[in-house]
């Protein structure tokens, strides 16, 4: 659940608020009833490894001057 804390009590209690967001707690915060930012709690990404065998994979294989023709039919170039 998220939290609704003023600018003034994050400025107070700053080392809490963070232990508490390591935590997993998240909070919005307000100056003067308005929202101004949410603080939530940073979450590692897997991040996929690729090979040089999945770029391969991957590759384009179309004609190698297809922008100059993406071009030329689009702006009349030639």
């Amino acid at each position: 659940m998220v939290q609704i804390i003023g600018v003034k009590e994050l400025y107070k209690n700053l080392n809490t608020i963070s232990e508490r967001s390591l935590r997993g707690e998240a909070f919005i915060v307000v100056k003067r009833s308005k929202p101004l930012f949410q603080l939530l709690p940073y979450k590692e990404v897997d991040k996929k490894q690729y090979t040089s065998s999945d770029l391969k994979k991957i590759q384009f294989k179309g004609p190698k001057n297809l922008s100059q023709k993406i071009d030329a039919i689009l702006y009349g170039n030639s």
